[in-house]
């Protein structure tokens, strides 16, 4: 039903809703944002998988007490997170399990018994371009292909990667890991980086070689890289909830949650009434996803 609120941004390109602040003056910033959203039509914001930790959170909550405001978290939820501080060395060995492990050396080598196995990490722009080719191909043979959601079949999608992806290398921003196998790759990462935080954005892999789980092999081998970075803080694996695969190495996590405000002390009542709103919207679409999970199964 059509309701006045202001939403924040994201799509599934942008799986995360931080709006662009400088952390140096995150609340004076957000105090400021505030006070124009209270004086302005309509009043009232939601902002979707926002951080329920750390310093954006904080300035959040400190602006919003300084005016008097309110918000509340509906859809809360958590994703896979590669945060380790100081307990690197050994971080793979002590978040998968022995058996696991080694299976997936065992598979490793197995998929190096025919042809030569190889890691590549293209950094540069024009090293960049041919891999994000690659990440193209293998995500439009495989299930999102069938599904018709693969980048590589929707024209504006794929000029946002080909443009986008090459000019973040170009200032140190984006990297692309890939698993060779004689010369041709058959999975693919893209990372993308800021300051001390990284993204694990888009992966993809052959589906032939399955049985070799070349996605995990490609996500282990990027996390021992990215754990070599000591000023690397943390990765957000930008996976759903209770990932079958990234919940199971990486044992960090982050909050998330869609935040309702009401940026002032005014609208309480246009408030009270959205919280009920939402709660119907979420709760129901929770019901919807139960209900077809329960239907695959």
């Amino acid at each position: 039903m059509p309701w006045p609120i202001t939403v924040g941004w994201i799509n599934p390109y942008a799986p995360l809703g931080v709006p662009l602040v400088d952390r140096e003056t995150a609340e004076p910033v957000l105090g400021a944002w505030l006070e124009h959203s209270a004086s302005s039509r309509p009043r009232l914001l939601l902002l979707p998988m926002f951080p329920q930790q750390g310093e954006l959170a904080s300035a959040l909550d400190a602006a919003l007490a300084r005016r008097s405001g309110a918000s509340v978290a509906f859809a809360l939820h958590e994703r896979a997170l590669l945060a380790p501080a100081g307990e690197r060395a050994d971080y793979l060995e002590r978040t998968l399990p022995r058996k696991k492990f080694k299976e997936l050396g065992r598979q490793l080598r197995r998929l190096g018994d025919d042809d030569a196995v190889a890691w590549d990490n293209a950094r540069d722009p024009a090293a960049i371009s041919a891999a994000l080719a690659d990440f193209l191909r293998l995500e439009e043979a495989g299930w999102k292909g069938r599904a018709g959601t693969a980048a590589a079949l929707s024209p504006s999608i794929r000029t946002l990667l080909e443009e986008a992806v090459p000019a973040l290398a170009r200032d140190g921003k984006a990297e692309i890991t890939r698993l060779m196998l004689a010369g041709r790759a058959i999975a693919a990462l893209i990372v993308l980086r800021s300051g001390d935080t990284a993204w694990c954005w888009k992966i993809a892999y052959d589906e032939h070689h399955a049985r070799a789980s070349p996605g995990v092999q490609l996500v282990l081998q990027a996390t021992r890289a990215l754990l070599a970075e000591p000023g690397l803080a943390r990765v957000d694996s930008c996976a759903a909830p209770d990932h079958p695969m990234i919940d199971h190495i990486w044992r960090e996590r982050l909050p998330l949650a869609d935040r309702l405000v009401q940026p002032g002390p005014h609208g309480q009542a246009a408030f009270a009434f959205t919280r009920v709103l939402e709660a119907a919207r979420t709760g129901t679409i929770a019901a919807a996803k139960h209900a077809r999970d329960r239907l695959r199964r």
